[in-house]
């Protein structure tokens, strides 16, 4: 076909909610962007409270998680989900319960 379309694919995480997060949490987070990668999807974080990117900084994984913005979502050519987590959400998934 002449015209091909380029549809590109984000999971973002939205960390408003979480205040604080612990290797279990950090641990999810890196499983959830192995596997959106695993799929050709693009992981990001957003909303990023202070705490936690102090966090991100002392284990370095503020080189390996994209943090984004509203605008930069706002940027995207295709229609993006934006899903909300909380601290109870990562800790209920560290401990198994989420599928």
């Amino acid at each position: 076909f002449p015209y091909t379309t380029l549809f590109r694919s984000v999971l973002v995480l939205d960390l408003t909610r979480v205040s604080r997060i612990d290797a279990a949490g950090l641990g999810m987070m890196l499983e959830l962007r192995e596997q959106a990668q695993l799929r050709g999807i693009e992981f990001r974080i957003m909303n990023v409270t202070k705490l936690v990117q102090q966090i991100l900084e002392i284990t370095r994984l503020n080189t390996v998680f994209e943090v984004t913005s509203e605008r930069d979502l706002q940027s995207l050519s295709t229609t993006v989900q934006v899903d909300e987590v909380s601290e109870t959400s990562l800790a209920t998934a560290s401990e198994g319960n989420i599928a």
